[in-house]
């Protein structure tokens, strides 16, 4: 039964798609590290709105935060090239040397392969990967045939071969890494493949996939690792 339910999850999904612009910074900054979130496939700027309001309640403003939009059935490297121009975007607007992200699903991969492999390095601090599919997740099986993106995340692919093999970047370039995931996620096949090696904290929380970016204790435990 869970396995039809993924499966009709991916079905509409796929037919929900909608064109979205990447939010960018503006006004004034707050001298705080900037943010940047980053949404999973086929996924939206729009899902981080409970997110981006916690975080203005939280003294950021609107001049630190940037919501990226990317081509969800992109490959990881490609979407990787956007995040990075948006990454640099930030830092110029804030005057800022590096930035905190904030990533879902898909999202993690296209985040990891931008710091692992591409031209993110050196500009990250902070990286809260919640319900990361960097690792992989078998539901992708259902739709590697026909988009790069799921070609990715469909099991043990060469580029999460490749980005295990470059994990090593995160601890050179300095980079504090903090995972939630949840046993209880259903898009993520086995749910565990969210989590990451040292140093990298690992934390075990309750929900399903696509309600974990906009939980209250989800967002509060994001604001708090980006304070420490």
């Amino acid at each position: 039964m869970k396995r039809l339910l993924s499966a009709a999850l991916v079905t509409a999904l796929l037919l929900g798609v909608t064109a979205c612009s990447t939010v960018r910074p503006t006004g004034p900054p707050s001298g705080r590290t900037p943010v940047v979130f980053v949404h999973g496939w086929n996924g939206s700027p729009s899902m981080w709105d409970p997110a981006v309001a916690a975080f203005l309640a939280a003294g950021y403003t609107s001049g630190d935060i940037t919501v990226l939009s990317y081509d969800g059935g992109a490959s990881a490297q490609q979407a990787a090239v956007t995040l990075a121009q948006e990454i640099d975007h930030l830092r110029s607007y804030t005057g800022q040397a590096e930035v905190d992200v904030v990533s879902h699903s898909l999202g993690s991969m296209v985040t990891r392969h931008c710091i692992e492999l591409g031209a993110c390095a050196g500009k990250v601090d902070h990286w809260m990967s919640i319900a990361g599919a960097d690792n992989g997740t078998s539901l992708a099986l259902l739709c590697a045939a026909f988009q790069p993106s799921c070609a990715d995340m469909a099991g043990q692919t060469s580029t999460i071969a490749d980005l295990q093999a470059a994990w090593p970047q995160i601890t050179a370039q300095g980079v504090r890494v903090e995972v939630q995931w949840s046993p209880d996620d259903g898009v993520i096949i086995p749910a565990t493949n969210s989590q990451n090696p040292p140093p990298a904290i690992n934390r075990q929380v309750a929900g399903a996939h696509l309600d974990l970016p906009e939980d209250p204790g989800v967002l509060a435990e994001t604001i708090r690792f980006f304070a420490t």
